[in-house]
């Protein structure tokens, strides 16, 4: 929990009494959906019924408010480590795209992609088609930076 700054803590534990009707920090596994979305959180339906069925194991139907908040931070910790890879998603794809690009631009022409493209067996109507997504202008370029924040994000 040392990953939970003071200000998340105080907005999850408002948000866990909002569904603690006994006051006794215990909630019913039913209520963690309705808490996430509350916090503006949209949890994948699979990770709750994980988390159902993990309790309902345990022989619990229940959640503890410390280990909701352990919960929490090991959420934000998955959400950091997501946000790193995404990173260096988008690394990895500008490092590909730059070498083609020779004027340190930010741009690459497209037939340039074309040709690339073509040697890793793509069909022409593939890459057609992915270039006119990259270069929906019809610029003849593909501002390469924005495109890998886009296809990432």
């Amino acid at each position: 929990m040392e990953s939970l700054s003071q200000t998340e803590i105080k907005e999850y534990s408002e948000a866990f009494s909002m569904y603690d009707d006994e006051g006794d920090g215990v909630i019913g596994l039913d209520k963690m959906g309705p808490i996430l979305k509350s916090l503006g959180l949209e949890p994948f339906p699979t990770w709750l019924e994980t988390l159902q069925q993990q309790r309902r194991d345990e022989g619990e139907d229940t959640v503890t408010y410390v280990e909701f908040l352990s919960l929490m931070a090991d959420n934000k910790t998955t959400a950091q480590k997501a946000a790193q890879n995404e990173n260096k998603r988008v690394t990895a794809i500008v490092e590909a795209f730059a070498s083609f690009d020779t004027n340190d631009t930010g741009l690459v022409k497209n037939d340039d992609v074309r040709s690339a493209l073509l040697t890793l067996g793509m069909t022409d109507g593939e890459i057609t088609k992915m270039i006119t997504h990259m270069d929906p202008d019809g610029t003849g370029q593909i501002k390469y930076m924005e495109y890998a924040e886009h296809i990432i994000l």
